[in-house]
C-alpha cells in the first residue's frame, strides 16, 4: 500500500476565488510497478486532512493507520487517526482535543512521527502556541494512547523561548527517544540558533536525560536517526549553518549543507560530516534524509546535495547515496540525475534489496518553470551493492556493476494457474537457495530453503486467497529468479 497527499477537487470562497482541499491517495502496486487499484478518500465536509505519507502503519491484515491533522467543522486544527482497510475505505476516525499549553489559540502543526509500543501508541507531533498578547511558540508533543486509541496522556517539551520543533521517534526497550532542533528563528535579523534536540523518555514520559549539539554549530531538524549496534545513535538532515546577513541588511538567511552526526549513548560527538562543499539556503535542496544499518555495521545515508561532492562538480541537484564504515569513513559516495541538469532531485527513502542492492525513490522538478510540465514527477533509480546504477556508471570504474548474474539452474513452478497445490522443481548446483513466495501486501505465505543439487518440494495454498502471488528465489542475497504465481 502506498500513502500519498493529493489534491483532488478545490472548494469555492464564493467570492471568486478557491482553495485546495488536501485528500488521501492509496495505491498498490505489484513487484513489477503495475497499478493493482487507486482510491482517493475525501473527508464528507470536504475539509483537509494533512498527512506525512510515511506514516501509513499496518494494524492488521486489513487495516491500515493514518495519523494527520486538519480544521474540524468547529474551525479548530485537531490531531486525526483514520483506520481504512486495504482498498483505501475509511473504517473510522477519531479527533483528539489539544491540551493548552500557556495560552489560547493553540493548534497542531502536524504530525511527525508514529508508533505501536506493545499494545499502545504513540504519537509524536509539534503543537503551536499563540498566548494573548505574547509572540507564538512552537513545543514538542508527545501523545500515549491505549488499544482503543483512547488518550492516556499528553506531554509537552520545550519553552517559551524557543521554537522547539519535532523529528523522529525511537522504541529503545523501556525509554524513548525524541529527536528535534530548538531554534531562535522568531523575528530575529541576525544571531539564529539552531541546536539538534535530544530527549531521553521513561515509558510514562518523564525526562531522563536532555542532548544539544554544539550552539556554535548550527544544526536543523534530524530528518532521520538510528540507534546503532553499538549503542550509539546516527543522524542526519541539514548541519554547519551559515549566517549571512543580506547586502541590504534587512534579513538574515541560514545556508545548509547536507550532513551526517554520530554519537555514544552518554552524546559524546563521535564523527560529524558534511557532503557537499555549496551551502543552499533555506530550502531541501541540500539534505540527507534516510538512514539504514548494515549488518556489519556500516552506515548507508541517502538524499539529495546542489552541485555534488568536490567543487569540480557540474549540474545543479543530484540524488545521493553513501556508505560509510562506522568510524565515518567513506565506503563510497555515489550521485545521481536523470538527464537534465536543470532540474531539482529528491531522494526521500531507500531499501536494501535481496539482491543486494538498493532501490532509491524521490521526486524531480523544474523550479524554473514553477510545477508545469514536465512538472513534479516521481522518480525510481535502482543501483547495485556498489551503489552503480549501470555499466556505464564513471563513478563506479574500475569497480563495475555487478547486477548480472549468470546461473546454469532451472527452476520449474507448477501449475501456474494453481488452485490447491504449487509444484517447485530444480536442479542447481548453489549451496542453499531460498524460495519465497509473498502477497502483494509484501507478506511472505511460502518459505523454503532448497538443498542439494537437484529435487521437487510442493506447497498446499488451499489456505490462500485468490489472486496474484509475487515469487523469489535468491541464492547469497541475489535473486536468480523471479515471476508470479496466480492462485484461483
Amino acid at each position: 500500500m502506498i500513502l500519498s497527499q493529493t489534491i483532488d477537487s478545490l472548494n469555492d470562497n464564493h467570492n471568486g476565488t478557491y482553495y485546495d482541499v488536501f485528500d488521501l491517495n492509496f495505491s498498490t502496486r505489484d513487484v513489477y510497478g503495475n497499478l493493482i487499484h487507486d482510491t482517493v478518500y475525501q473527508r464528507a465536509d470536504r475539509g483537509d486532512y494533512e498527512i506525512n505519507s510515511n506514516l501509513l502503519i499496518q494494524n492488521s491484515n486489513n487495516e491500515f493507520l493514518v495519523p494527520g491533522t486538519g480544521f474540524d467543522t468547529d474551525g479548530i486544527l485537531k490531531l486525526r487517526i483514520g483506520s481504512f482497510d486495504s482498498l483505501g475505505k475509511l473504517n473510522w476516525i477519531r479527533l483528539y482535543n489539544k491540551p493548552i499549553c500557556q495560552g489560547i489559540n493553540n493548534d497542531h502543526w502536524g504530525v511527525t512521527d508514529f508508533k505501536k509500543v506493545g499494545k499502545n501508541w504513540l504519537v509524536f507531533s509539534t503543537i503551536k502556541c499563540n498566548p494573548t498578547g505574547n509572540a507564538s511558540y512552537v513545543l514538542m508533543m508527545l501523545t500515549k494512547l491505549d488499544s482503543n486509541f483512547n488518550i492516556r496522556w499528553h506531554k509537552l517539551y520545550g519553552d517559551s523561548i524557543h521554537n522547539n520543533y519535532t523529528g523522529h521517534l525511537i522504541i529503545d526497550s523501556n525509554k524513548y527517544l525524541l529527536s528535534g532542533c530548538k531554534a531562535n528563528d522568531n523575528y530575529v535579523l541576525k544571531g539564529y540558533q539552531y541546536q539538534t534536540e535530544l530527549i531521553s523518555l521513561d515509558t510514562d514520559g518523564n525526562v531522563l536525560w536532555k542532548w544539544f549539539s554544539s550552539p556554535s554549530q548550527l544544526e536543523n531538524v534530524p530528518r532521520d536517526i538510528i540507534k546503532t549496534k553499538d549503542g550509539g545513535y546516527v543522524y542526519c538532515g541539514q548541519g554547519d549553518g551559515e549566517d549571512q546577513l543580506s547586502q541590504s541588511h534587512a534579513f538574515s538567511t541560514v545556508y545548509w549543507y547536507p550532513t551526517i552526526t554520530k554519537i555514544d549513548y552518554l552524546g559524546n560527538l563521535l564523527w560529524h560530516d558534511k557532503l557537499s562543499y555549496t551551502p543552499v539556503p533555506e530550502s531541501d535542496y541540500n539534505e540527507i534524509n534516510s538512514l539504514k544499518e548494515t549488518g556489519n555495521g556500516d552506515i548507508l545515508a541517502a538524499g539529495q546535495i546542489i552541485r555534488g561532492f568536490d567543487p569540480g562538480d557540474t549540474g545543479v541537484s543530484y540524488g545521493v547515496l553513501v556508505r560509510l564504515k562506522n568510524d565515518g569513513s567513506y565506503k563510497f559516495k555515489r550521485k545521481f540525475r536523470y538527464n537534465r541538469d536543470t532540474l531539482i532531485y529528491h531522494v526521500y527513502d531507500f531499501t536494501q534489496d535481496l539482491d543486494g542492492g538498493y532501490t532509491l525513490v524521490g521526486d524531480t522538478y523544474n523550479p524554473y518553470n514553477g510545477i508545469t510540465s514536465p512538472g513534479l514527477q516521481a522518480w525510481i533509480i535502482k543501483v547495485d551493492s556498489n551503489g552503480c546504477s549501470s555499466t556505464n556508471d564513471p563513478q563506479c570504474w574500475p569497480v563495475g556493476v555487478t547486477t548480472n548474474f549468470k546461473s546454469l539452474s532451472q527452476y520449474d513452478i507448477f501449475p501456474n494457474p494453481a488452485t490447491t497445490t504449487l509444484n517447485l522443481k530444480y536442479s542447481h548446483n548453489e549451496n542453499v537457495t531460498i524460495f519465497n513466495v509473498m502477497d502483494i501486501y509484501g507478506r511472505e505465505q511460502i518459505h523454503e530453503e532448497l538443498l542439494g543439487e537437484y529435487g521437487q518440494k510442493t506447497f498446499n495454498i488451499q489456505n490462500l486467497s485468490s489472486g496474484l502471488y509475487p515469487y523469489y528465489i535468491s541464492h547469497s542475497g541475489r535473486i536468480i529468479k523471479y515471476g508470479k504465481v496466480i492462485v484461483h
